[in-house]
């Protein structure tokens, strides 16, 4: 069992083993259906830039050994690489982005924007 943040102790932990044997012992025909899945994007996204994104993510991925996809997922790409001068933080909040997401994202940008082709060159 992996390590329990510090503050799992006395009730706290007895609730979550019990639910944990629970969740364990329930057959799978009682699971819960999966949520279906979320529609891409209502937007169309410059493909140039979207490839940049795309081989910039891997690359902090693997740098930061994560998959890929917790860097940003494919819908969470396509929001990034809207057309336009959309500013970086109306992207990270149309692609909501968690915080530390934001954080890896800027580590990117400020990475490889400086010496980036722009787009359309």
């Amino acid at each position: 069992m992996p390590k329990l943040p510090r503050n799992f102790k006395d009730s706290r932990l007895d609730s979550f083993m019990g639910m944990l044997k629970t969740a364990l012992e329930t057959p799978e025909g009682d699971w819960p259906a999966k949520l279906p899945k979320a529609p891409p994007p209502q937007v169309i996204p410059h493909s140039e830039l979207l490839a940049a994104l795309k081989l910039w993510r891997d690359e902090m991925a693997a740098e930061l050994q994560l998959d890929p996809s917790l860097v940003a997922n494919k819908n969470q790409l396509i929001y990034l690489a809207v057309p336009g001068n959309t500013p970086w933080e109306e992207r990270y909040n149309n692609a909501h982005l968690l915080n530390w997401q934001r954080g890896v994202w800027n580590i990117i940008l400020q990475k490889q924007l400086p010496s980036a082709k722009r787009v359309g060159e």
